[in-house]
């Protein structure tokens, strides 16, 4: 297993969605953590949901610490790849913010989300959803902590993207 703080480059693109909200400095990225996929596959049965797929894996974020199954980029290219990979990071990094914000309460919220939502944990609605919940003042706070994680990672991706909605910079805007 390898552990190492975040590259710089990885704290520049976290900085576009947390801007100085997280303290990067106390981040620690564990690369090669095989024991998150079996987590995830142990946790699938007791839970009854479809095994995940071979080339998909499960990431873990506990504390400060941030545990990936899988080496990762050493330095970033203007790739589609380096993009879902930064993306996957900046979810890991919102379970960071929640620590940040909840101590070790996020742990057992997170936990107890996926028990209660089960594969749903993660959907908030999509960029449409999203648009419709903050009509009627749903905020970030509102959902659970994996649908956070995943708005948060969403907004990452729509930011650095051409095809920006300005519906992303509201959300980050929450984070204040």
């Amino acid at each position: 297993m390898i552990r190492r703080k975040l590259h710089k480059w990885e704290e520049k693109e976290a900085k576009l969605v947390f801007a100085d909200f997280v303290d990067y400095s106390r981040i620690t990225v564990f690369e090669e953590a095989l024991w998150t996929n079996l987590f995830d596959d142990i946790s699938r049965r007791c839970r009854l949901v479809s095994p995940r797929n071979e080339n998909e894996h499960n990431a873990i974020a506990l504390g400060f610490h941030c545990y990936f199954p899988v080496a990762l980029p050493s330095i970033y290219v203007e790739t589609q790849s380096c993009r879902v990979y930064m993306s996957w990071l900046i979810h890991e990094i919102a379970h960071v913010w929640q620590f940040q914000r909840m101590g070790w309460k996020y742990l057992y919220d997170v936990l107890i989300s996926h028990l209660r939502y089960g594969a749903d944990v993660y959907d908030y609605g999509g960029s449409h959803g999203l648009r419709r919940n903050r009509q009627v003042g749903k905020k970030l706070m509102d959902y659970n902590l994996e649908q956070q994680a995943t708005i948060l990672q969403d907004a990452y991706l729509n930011l650095i993207s051409l095809d920006y909605d300005c519906i992303w910079k509201e959300v980050v805007s929450d984070l204040e």
